[in-house]
């Protein structure tokens, strides 16, 4: 056993035929350009469109497999591609080889620069591996399913056909193991340093700066968890721009209030239509610098209106140019409604086929927009308008089926503008096929019914029952699911699904964003929800990762304390900081030692967080939390913490208890005794701290009961070897008993003020001090030869003696069996 009595020291617990010179020269010279481009793509490696990355979206995973690729080199590659082109040679007029050619390049330069430019996506808009594919600007690493209360339909292609989208619920799916193991289990300590100064800044850092400060430590590109936790950050960053704006700070960057779920939405729908036009805007740009320089047009003033007409005509063609429903579906879906939406639809509305009752109903609702980023409130729509316009939307609807040539675009415009449908749903339509645009339209629907949160309630009701399994794979580490809720305002499942699926470092995600959230002022709660958890959600994920911090060699309990003050409520957090202390016996790192006067110094971490009268509490809450252990050795570190606390009663107080019982002399009661006698060493036998502190507080009381229990201790351990003698001699000095029937009286006021330690044991005390007599008696009979008189006057001493033992029993009422063994050992002494 450990042992202290150097109270000054804790331990540390990628057939050619003849033809005219004139075209084969001509054509070999884009042959050789062509020629040295796939042979740089091929040296280079680089991979097919896209597999892999995070992901969430909409697939009915029915598309007919591609064949198997063939595997080449990069010469073979280029002779193959040498041998198609001279074939063409001979059988093509000049003009389709020149344009082939031509376009095999201009292929080439635009891939290679959207995977030179990939990163851009990955920064700005969540890393969440978009990719242009044919006619698809959507994420395509996932085939994962999505599904919502309402009926989805699935549009196949502009002709209008329809399917289910998703598998009866019944029907469950591959939930997704807990078991994750490998780099989800371990956690990087760069990742936990950088994260910590992040934290240590919070109160300089408040709201949108904070988050972008954390996204800004994520590569999203190096995991599909990170993916996930970045697009996190940047839907916060919105979010608690949007609250900044509508709520300014009263001070020092604390919010005054806390945002209502409408307000989420509106920021939320925001996040989306930034993130929908950063890819549209890339999309555009990556062909403009492959040497598509006619892409944009002059149709239109507005620069997101004219990126939407060259995002329709480089992903759709430019027959979907010939209505303008395309281009003011994409003006929308990038949040712009009033001013580039607006000005498609006053130049290009004759061309929308539609009645002029209709037309004008469009360009009023387009007029009261205001664009997403800059909505401080839900835009006010004419209703009258509004209902109009759906009217119009449920006949579309209700003649789809007579109506081969629906277009998509068109119905989602009516749909966002009049709040009375769904965005239809396409996996070959960008804009109509991801979970994003999933959401982006329910809760554009939402904002525009009379009772916005109920609706919004229901919405993310319907995220909750479809469950994890519809929304991506276990390698996303949870996120699959968890940013569907974010975005739905459902904040502790989020937080919560994302701790259980994505392991240590999902508990690092799920802890800083609820940190950020909870002193934003966002309550971590589910909307919608009744019965929300008593527990305090973000005080339970800082002392779960506080924990988790403690088995890192890195961090540790410094490391764990940063995050512990963080708890809101104080009176939790000081709770939790003492039970990191009983649990780590980090004692002198956080709080220091005691010197030879019982002040503590060194270790001044507590010191910056606490006053002292807080670092007293603390330290005397994991005291208590040691002593109720049960074991000495805890008990040890029980008392270093009171007397690092300054609570130098309390130190005597545990002493006493450990030394209760004097009588029962169990194993480690010497030990205590030693630990005890130390202590009055170094601290009560001169003037120190510690004496000044009980003389001022009135407890010198405890010094006086600290030395009884000593000697009651030494007193039973000499009888327990039958050293009577000696053992009358301890208990005589300490003046606890009467020496004769006039004391009598005195030593019972004595023993109504000793302390009920001393008392518990009392009884004990007398028979002890009666066997002292008895022996004494016994021996000196032995010994008296003739009982002469001085035998015979030392015998009556003795029977006097116990005669007044006798007396005192009685008068403090001993229990019946002590006081028949006093009674007994009195009548032998004859």
């Amino acid at each position: 056993m450990t042992e202290w009595k150097d109270w000054s020291a804790l331990p540390s617990l990628g057939s050619a035929a003849t033809t005219s010179s004139v075209r084969q020269d001509r054509s070999m010279a884009s042959l050789q350009v062509a020629s040295q481009a796939l042979l740089a793509q091929s040296s280079h490696g680089v991979p097919p469109p896209s597999s892999g990355g995070h992901s969430w979206r909409f697939s009915t995973n029915n598309a007919a497999p591609k064949p198997a690729a063939t595997h080449m080199n990069a010469q073979e590659a280029v002779t193959q591609h040498q041998q198609n082109i001279l074939n063409d040679i001979m059988t093509k007029p000049d003009q389709v080889i020149q344009e082939e050619t031509d376009r095999a390049i201009n292929d080439f330069l635009q891939k290679s620069w959207e995977r030179k430019h990939k990163q851009w996506s990955e920064e700005l808009a969540g890393g969440r591996g978009a990719s242009v594919d044919g006619n698809m600007l959507m994420d395509t690493t996932n085939t994962s399913s999505y599904g919502g209360q309402q009926a989805l339909t699935q549009y196949g292609s502009a002709s209008g056909s329809h399917r289910a989208l998703l598998p009866d619920k019944s029907g469950g799916g591959v939930l997704w193991p807990r078991d994750h193991g490998g780099s989800m289990s371990q956690l990087d300590p760069q990742i936990i340093h950088t994260h910590a100064k992040v934290v240590e800044e919070l109160k300089r850092l408040m709201g949108p700066d904070a988050a972008r400060t954390f996204g800004n430590l994520i590569d999203p590109s190096s995991a599909p968890a990170n993916s996930g936790y970045f697009t996190a950050w940047k839907w916060m960053e919105l979010l608690l721009e949007h609250q900044q704006k509508i709520m300014p700070s009263s001070f020092g960057g604390a919010y005054s209030t806390k945002m209502d779920p409408v307000g989420h939405a509106i920021a939320t729908v925001c996040h989306l239509s930034c993130q929908f036009r950063i890819r549209m805007e890339q999309t555009t740009q990556s062909a403009l610098m492959a040497g598509q320089n006619d892409l944009l047009e002059d149709t239109y003033d507005h620069a997101v209106a004219k990126h939407c007409e060259a995002f329709t005509k480089l992903q759709l063609g430019a027959a979907f140019l010939e209505t303008p429903w395309a281009t003011l579906y994409y003006c929308l879906r990038c949040g712009y409604g009033d001013d580039a939406a607006l000005e498609v639809w006053q130049i290009s509305k004759l061309k929308a086929g539609i009645s002029d009752t209709v037309a004008d109903a469009i360009t009023r609702l387009l007029d009261a927009m205001t664009p997403w980023d800059k909505a401080d409130s839900v835009p006010m729509l004419p209703n009258s308008d509004r209902h109009i316009v759906g009217d119009f939307l449920q006949t579309l609807q209700a003649n789809i089926g007579e109506d081969k040539d629906q277009d998509i675009h068109q119905v989602g415009v009516l749909a966002l503008l009049s709040g009375a449908g769904d965005l239809p749903v396409s996996n070959n339509i960008p804009g109509f096929g991801t979970i994003e645009d999933y959401l982006f339209g329910m809760l554009c629907k939402c904002l525009l019914q009379r009772e916005p949160v109920e609706e919004l309630s229901k919405l993310g009701e319907s995220i909750q029952n479809y469950g994890p399994s519809y929304f991506g794979d276990a390698e996303s580490g949870g996120w699959s699911y968890t940013l569907p809720l974010l975005m739905t305002q459902q904040y502790n499942k989020a937080l919560s699904h994302l701790v259980d699926f994505g392991g240590d470092l999902g508990l690092l995600h799920a802890s800083h964003l609820g940190l950020l959230m909870s002193t934003s002022k966002i309550e971590l709660t589910d909307l919608g929800e009744t019965n929300p958890p008593v527990d305090d959600l973000a005080a339970s994920l800082l002392v779960a990762y506080a924990g988790r911090l403690l088995a890192v060699p890195s961090a540790g309990s410094v490391a764990a304390l940063e995050y512990l003050v963080l708890i809101p409520k104080r009176e939790r957090m000081m709770k939790e900081v003492a039970s990191m202390i009983a649990k780590t016996g980090d004692l002198e790192r956080l709080a220091g030692k005691p010197d030879e006067n019982g002040v503590a110094y060194g270790g001044d971490v507590l010191d910056r967080k606490f006053s002292k009268s807080e670092i007293a509490v603390v330290l005397g809450e994991a005291a208590e939390m040691l002593l109720r252990e049960n074991d000495d050795e805890k008990a040890g570190l029980a008392a270093r913490c009171y007397l690092i606390a300054g609570r130098y009663d309390s130190v005597l107080w545990m002493l006493n208890q450990k030394m209760d019982r004097p009588e029962d002399q169990t194993s480690n009661r010497q030990y205590w005794i030693e630990q005890t006698m130390a202590f009055r060493s170094y601290y009560l036998e001169k003037r120190t701290q510690v004496v000044e502190t009980l003389e001022r507080q009135g407890k010198m009381s405890l010094i006086e009961t600290n030395r009884f229990m000593i000697d009651l201790n030494i007193f039973f351990q000499e009888i327990n070897v039958q050293r009577f003698q000696e053992a009358w001699n301890i208990v005589q000095n300490t003046q606890l008993l009467p020496m004769s029937s006039n004391d009598l009286g005195a030593k019972q006021d004595k023993y109504r003020n000793l302390d009920d330690v001393i008392k518990r044991s009392f009884p004990a005390v007398l028979v002890g001090a009666m066997k002292c007599l008895h022996y004494q008696h016994q021996q000196t009979k032995a010994g008296g030869g003739a009982r002469d008189a001085v035998t015979i006057q030392r015998l009556k001493e003795l029977q006097a003696h116990a005669k007044v033992l006798l007396s005192f029993s009685g008068m403090l009422g001993v229990a019946s069996d002590q006081s028949e063994s006093l009674s007994h050992l009195e009548a032998t002494m004859i």
